[in-house]
């Protein structure tokens, strides 16, 4: 199965490749282009969309069920576990995993001494432009005009500190008593501070897409949960907190058909998203049991 489609910012994208003193630079990569030469041009990491479509299907099947879980299973479940030494690899709790919890069959982990692969692809996401071009499928590749210097900029801010401003000093704490000939007390350290940012500018298109190996349609479902779960907080990147990397999401399936849509918040599901997530849904109801039971033995 394949779904591709794009993110459109709605508002300026913070993805950070380097930092220097103050200054944060976007992550970029070099493409080579049709005469040779290599351009770098800004990439969102299929990485790190994949753990937040991790993140967000591991939620919502956690609040669906309303279970906790402990910290090993915590950890297999949101950050993919982790591979011990000391332990025989189990066959049969690897089957059981992937049976009752396709979002651990969906993105893999790592049990005891064996890994579970997972069946999910995400590529990294490029900006629709000049440099790219070849890159992208002919339906992005035709409006790919703009060369990417122009879909960047700078952006410098300031974080002021509040304790020179005097309508604050009344929530001070101050000394009960000094002696006449003590020293006033040390100041802290000035909170003041400027930084640049390089941003991706708001109305950038960019590609991405997801593919899956043998899937079932549970395992698709757990993969729309996190889609639908996305639109409560669609935000990619970094600095949410300041507006940055707000976006819209379309996907489509092979049949070039919408699968998933994100907008202003609102999410819509073509029949066939809708099917898989009504299956999901029916095995977390029917399995919650054997789901707790599994995801307490892991160690």
């Amino acid at each position: 199965m394949k779904i591709e489609g794009a993110f459109e910012l709605l508002s300026p994208l913070s993805h950070i490749g380097e930092s220097i003193s103050t200054e944060s630079y976007l992550n970029e990569e070099p493409v080579v282009q049709t005469d040779g030469s290599i351009r770098n041009v800004f990439v969102y990491n299929g990485n790190a969309w994949r753990g937040q479509l991790r993140d967000l299907a591991v939620a919502f099947m956690l609040d669906r069920l309303e279970l906790r879980v402990q910290m090993p299973a915590f950890h297999l479940l949101f950050s993919g576990g982790s591979i011990g030494a000391g332990q025989n690899v189990d066959l049969a709790q690897a089957r059981e995993l992937r049976a009752v919890l396709p979002v651990v069959s969906l993105f893999g982990g790592g049990v005891g001494n064996q890994i579970l692969a997972g069946k999910l692809a995400v590529w990294n996401a490029y900006p629709v432009c000049e440099e790219t071009r070849r890159l992208l499928p002919p339906l992005y590749a035709e409006g790919a005009m703009r060369p990417y210097g122009e879909l960047t900029f700078q952006k410098s801010f300031t974080r002021t500190d509040d304790a020179k401003e005097p309508q604050f000093d009344r929530y001070k704490e101050r000394p009960d008593f000094l002696p006449e000939d003590a020293p006033p007390p040390p100041e802290t350290a000035t909170q003041q501070m400027r930084y640049t940012a390089e941003l991706l500018a708001p109305g950038t298109v960019l590609y991405t897409a997801i593919t899956m190996q043998m899937e079932t349609l549970e395992e698709v479902g757990a993969l729309v949960s996190a889609l639908e779960r996305f639109s409560n907080w669609p935000f990619i990147g970094g600095q949410a907190r300041m507006g940055h990397g707000r976006v819209s999401l379309g996907y489509r399936n092979s049949d070039g058909e919408q699968f998933v849509t994100v907008c202003d918040g609102e999410v819509a599901l073509s029949s066939e998203a809708q099917r898989a997530l009504l299956a999901y849904c029916d095995h977390l109801d029917a399995q919650s049991e054997a789901i707790a039971q599994a995801l307490s033995q892991v160690a």
